[in-house]
């Protein structure tokens, strides 16, 4: 890989370059030269904020369906079928009680998972407008 040649000062020089130009890239193995323009960064600030919008999404589609299995869980077993199964096998009743708490207690901790989880999304969300402002 070839090594950069430039002094600082002709670094700088290339630092205060216009918005949107293109800069030379030194020549890629192979003997290929390329151009990277200066858009790049922009367009993967773009792309950053359109992915963590789907995962904000992702992560809501997510609680529901976790949320709509806690519900339909403590349905089953206030249903008639639970109950009798718990009359044919004491033992069950125990094992039900501890189904019926999990269920209960899985919306409070994934509540508790999610907030961390915004909490995080947004602190890169702040940092990729930070970055888009500078």
């Amino acid at each position: 890989m070839p090594a950069l040649t430039n002094s600082k000062a002709e670094l700088k020089q290339k630092g205060d370059a216009e918005r949107g130009s293109a800069s030379a890239v030194p020549q890629a193995p192979g003997g290929v030269a390329t151009e990277l323009p200066r858009t790049l960064p922009e367009e993967f600030l773009r792309q950053s904020t359109v992915r963590l919008g789907r995962l904000r999404g992702e992560l809501k589609k997510q609680v529901a369906r976790s949320a709509e299995r806690c519900e339909r869980v403590q349905e089953w077993l206030k249903s008639a079928q639970a109950k009798e199964l718990q009359r044919q096998n004491p033992a069950l009743k125990q094992v039900f009680a501890q189904a019926r708490a999990a269920a209960k207690a899985v919306p409070k901790e994934q509540a508790k998972a999610i907030a961390a989880q915004e909490k995080a999304l947004d602190q890169l969300q702040a940092q990729l407008t930070n970055v888009r402002a500078q």
